[in-house]
Order: C-alpha cells, then sequence, then structure tokens
C-alpha cells in the first residue's frame, strides 16, 4: 500500500486508510509524550472521581476505525492486567456511544 501513488491509492478507495496509518507512529510518539506531560494531572483527576463517588473509576474506550481497535485491544489487556479494583472498563464505538446518548436524552428530555 505504501508503495503506490495517491492515483492508484483513490482507485483503490483506500487513500485516506493508507494515510492514517502511515501517520500513526508519529501520533502514538506524540499521544505518549502528551501523557507524560499530563500525567500528574490525569492521575489527581482519577483519584478525585474515585474519591467523589467511593466506587470504581468507569473509563470507556470509544472511537471508530484506528481508535476503535485500540479501545478493543487495549480494554481486555487493561481489564485482565489493570487495577480491576480501581477501574471498570469497556469499550464502545463511537457510532453505538452516539445513538446511546441519543436515545438517553431522548429519553430524558422527552423528545419522543
Amino acid at each position: 500500500m505504501f508503495n503506490k501513488t495517491d492515483d492508484e491509492l483513490t482507485k483503490m478507495g483506500a487513500v485516506i486508510t493508507t494515510r492514517e496509518i502511515q501517520q500513526e507512529p508519529e501520533l502514538w510518539e506524540e499521544a505518549w509524550q502528551n501523557y507524560q506531560a499530563t500525567k500528574a494531572t490525569i492521575t489527581e483527576f482519577l483519584e478525585k472521581i474515585e474519591n467523589e463517588f467511593n466506587e470504581p473509576v468507569r473509563v470507556i474506550f470509544t472511537g471508530a476505525g484506528s481508535s476503535a481497535y485500540v479501545g478493543d485491544t487495549a480494554a481486555p489487556y487493561l481489564t485482565e492486567n489493570g487495577d480491576r479494583k480501581r477501574f471498570v472498563l469497556k469499550r464502545l464505538t463511537q457510532p453505538k456511544l452516539c445513538r446511546r446518548l441519543n436515545n438517553t436524552l431522548k429519553k430524558t428530555l422527552r423528545l419522543c
């Protein structure tokens, strides 16, 4: 895929996916750097939620495409190897999340 021209990729309907895959290594490095830079803030935020609600923090991995794939990969691993007393991890694709939120809003606001 990476050796094909943009015209070839366009004809295959693969130009967007190929570009997305090509940028992944840089994005992962950037995400890791962002996490390292904000780790203390994230920890403080999670501890505040834990203390306020006195129950495990529910974390939803969501996204579409490769982001959904990351959630599908990370959530089971972290569930198995992470701190299950502090965190409940779920994965929910973006379309499913949007449908559920939309249904909840409709019920809450009595739009239906």
